[in-house]
């Protein structure tokens, strides 16, 4: 016999009750005299959560409730179903700390290469359209927060254009469908102006007037501009918005809403200037850059030279912001703005591997060959 309490469906009032089981059916005697019977694979038992009460809820939509677990238990031996597995896991502390290896374990190779790959995934299966929406959004907030109009002039904007699409974009043949744009901005932060260039996943290419300025010759313009095409084709800025906000991204593959596209836009643009491009996303273009290098007849060793340049720039850069510092703050709290921006350029992974890269595909540039097998 099991005391409990009994709720009749929908009301709060309680009442004593125990409840009998026989083979097969059970007899419920509430206060008052009133009987309730039934079989009992009728009856739906909540799970063992440690001592807390268990619900026994019957057909009619009422409740009985004891804390009783041990006899409940037995009941549910009895009908062959055992204790919950809930109450099981609970029990033991052994299966209880694999558990929670097993699902921290599970929640780091989620984020390690489940994000990634699920990133990947969406970033190609969305539909060019999408890109477009998140682009056009992205490059308005950069223009609003981040950007100056350029101070190029138009005849030297306009040979870097034609040079860009006339013998830059014919490159690549297997995504003519990619509508490439190239657009030259001022970025000054801190009084200081920083060169760089940023590719949307639209095909938008956007290049700094102090990049332009550091480059010493057309081939050190094109190698970037190639390594800007290689994101573009590989989604990698769409990628990287995704594994930022990959609930919201997979919303708009199911229910279509370009306000969320629009929305997404805005986050873009504020990851574009406080982040880089993991590791493999810059090999990836890298290696894309030297290929079409090669094609096109450019020394890839351009590439490496530029990249030096900015570097060093960069350096220099922080250099002087250390020493006409006034004021020395403890290293924990000396984060400075523009320190922000120039980790961001600096820390674009392995610059010397990635110098290394180039020059290895510009051994195969001299030897004349269209392809390179030696990374």
């Amino acid at each position: 016999m099991i005391q409990g309490v009994w709720f009749s469906k929908g009301r709060a009032k309680k009442y004593d009750a125990t409840l009998q089981v026989r083979p097969q059916s059970y007899v419920i005697s509430v206060e008052g005299g009133e009987l309730l019977q039934g079989d009992l694979h009728q009856l739906t038992i909540s799970d063992r959560i440690g001592n807390v009460e268990r619900k026994l809820t019957l057909s009619d939509g009422s409740v009985f409730v004891s804390r009783d677990n041990d006899a409940i238990d037995d009941l549910l031996k009895a009908n062959k179903n055992g204790p919950r597995l809930i109450h099981i896991l609970e029990s033991r502390v052994a299966w209880i700390l694999l558990a929670l290896v097993i699902t921290i374990g599970s929640a780091i190779a989620g984020f390690r290469w489940g994000v990634p790959l699920a990133s990947e995934f969406i970033a190609h299966a969305l539909p060019h359209k999408t890109n477009d929406l998140i682009a056009n959004e992205t490059l308005s907030f950069l223009d609003k927060f981040t950007f100056k109009p350029s101070q190029l002039s138009a005849a030297k904007q306009k040979r870097i254009r034609d040079q860009f699409w006339e013998r830059l974009v014919p490159l690549d043949e297997k995504n003519q469908h990619i509508k490439y744009t190239l657009h030259f901005r001022a970025w000054d932060y801190a009084g200081k102006s920083i060169p760089n260039a940023l590719a949307l996943p639209s095909g938008d290419i956007i290049v700094t007037d102090q990049f332009i300025n550091l480059s010493q010759n057309q081939a050190q313009i094109d190698s970037v501009l190639l390594h800007e095409m290689g994101h573009v084709v590989h989604r990698h800025s769409l990628q990287k918005l995704i594994e930022t906000t990959l609930i919201g991204a997979t919303m708009v593959m199911i229910s279509g809403d370009s306000n969320s596209a629009v929305d997404m836009g805005v986050g873009l643009g504020s990851i574009m200037v406080t982040s880089h491009y993991s590791r493999n996303h810059e090999y990836e273009a890298d290696a894309y850059a030297f290929e079409k290098m090669l094609q096109a007849g450019i020394d890839p060793q351009a590439f490496a030279k530029i990249m030096q340049r900015m570097q060093h720039f960069m350096n220099s850069k922080q250099h002087e912001r250390k020493n006409n510092r006034t004021v020395r703050l403890p290293a924990s709290t000396e984060k400075p703005p523009l320190g922000k921006i120039i980790d961001y350029l600096s820390s674009h992974p392995s610059t010397e591997k990635r110098v290394q890269q180039a020059q290895a595909y510009s051994q195969c540039f001299k030897q004349k060959s269209a392809t390179c097998d030696r990374l």
